[in-house]
């Protein structure tokens, strides 16, 4: 395999950093591109857990509709409960 067909990820120009109640999210939005129609959607919390949604979005602004959705509905406090690593 050549250097040429490593994988790269794409990312989102809507990946960055969120505050809210003094708390700072990471905002991770991804894809491979040749080989994924989908964008991966992970927060990662200040302690350096994460969470990670199972599926894949049509867009990067379907990912980032569904971060904000959580952020208004379930509070930041969705992103830090470590027994919550996954979301579907």
């Amino acid at each position: 395999m050549s250097d040429g067909d490593d994988p790269q990820l794409e990312a989102s120009p809507l990946n960055g950093e969120y505050t809210k109640d003094g708390v700072t999210l990471r905002l991770e939005i991804y894809r491979l591109p040749r080989w994924s129609k989908g964008w991966a959607l992970e927060v990662i919390h200040h302690e350096g857990g994460s969470t990670i949604w199972d599926g894949t979005f049509a867009s990067d602004r379907d990912a980032y509709r569904e971060f904000r959705m959580i952020l208004k509905t379930e509070g930041i406090g969705a992103f830090l409960d470590d027994s919550l690593s996954q979301r579907h």
